[in-house]
């Protein structure tokens, strides 16, 4: 049977500054991992799917996530483990969907690329034929964002159009 950790409170909690893994007791496997004096943090050490597993639960700090809180978070853990939902694999899961949608927004370019094909045909047609695409700006304080002869979207200084 595991060695059971005696239970600290939050003052001898805030002592430890010794670096290395500092149990605190209360829920197995709680850890301060302290790396030096003011870099600390929680570590649940697990065993998910038959894996040895460390999952970081966040930063120590007095005010924030305090004893109470990284026995709260760390019991919730546990429970979601117990009804075999790996934590580790959910949160690569949220951040990969998080760099889907983030791939699907538009960017500015493309953004304007898009307005400039549906208004183009309600431009005046015979101005824009005698100059021939030419640099039209769109003024943003000292910036302008200018489309050059191939349609891209370059961003100039106001010092740039007037030459």
């Amino acid at each position: 049977m595991p060695k059971k950790a005696k239970e600290l409170g939050p003052l001898a909690v805030k002592r430890l500054t010794t670096p290395g893994k500092h149990p605190v007791g209360g829920v197995a496997g709680l850890y301060l991992k302290v790396i030096s004096e003011h870099a600390r943090s929680w570590v649940l050490r697990v065993a998910v799917a038959g894996q040895r597993r460390e999952i970081g639960l966040g930063a120590y700090a007095e005010s924030g996530m305090g004893v109470a809180a990284a026995r709260v978070k760390a019991l919730a853990v546990r429970e979601d483990i117990a009804r075999g939902v790996d934590p580790v694999m959910q949160k690569k899961e949220a951040k990969s969907r998080l760099r889907a949608s983030q791939a699907l927004e538009m960017t500015f370019e493309q953004a304007a690329k898009r307005f400039i094909k549906v208004k183009e045909p309600e431009w005046r047609r015979d101005s824009r034929e005698r100059r021939g695409r030419e640099r039209r700006p769109a003024m943003v304080g000292f910036f302008a964002y200018v489309l050059d002869a191939n349609g891209r979207l370059l961003l100039q200084t106001a010092f740039e159009i007037e030459s």
